[in-house]
């Protein structure tokens, strides 16, 4: 049985990790099969790292401007479609 798998990367101010972790992801022996990574309205360049990797994942930046943590996993969470 093979699963899909989705990552979500809920994030506010990230610029300063958002690379690693996207290139750490990038390296996997199994790539998952989607990377949601949902901004909570940044005020950073999280955003504008995050979009290098568009062709090397397969990432999904969405949006939510509502602030907090639990929205913006919520928010990843319910644009997922992996096991």
């Amino acid at each position: 049985m093979k699963y899909k798998v989705s990552v979500i990367i809920p994030c506010f101010n990230e610029a300063k990790y958002i690379e690693d972790c996207l290139k750490s992801l990038s390296k996997q022996n199994l790539l998952p099969n989607e990377v949601i990574l949902c901004d909570n309205a940044s005020t950073d360049s999280t955003v504008k790292i995050a979009k290098k990797y568009i062709n090397v994942l397969p990432l999904k930046i969405i949006n939510q401007p509502i602030k907090g943590f639990i929205p913006t996993v919520e928010k990843a969470w319910h644009h997922t479609t992996g096991d």
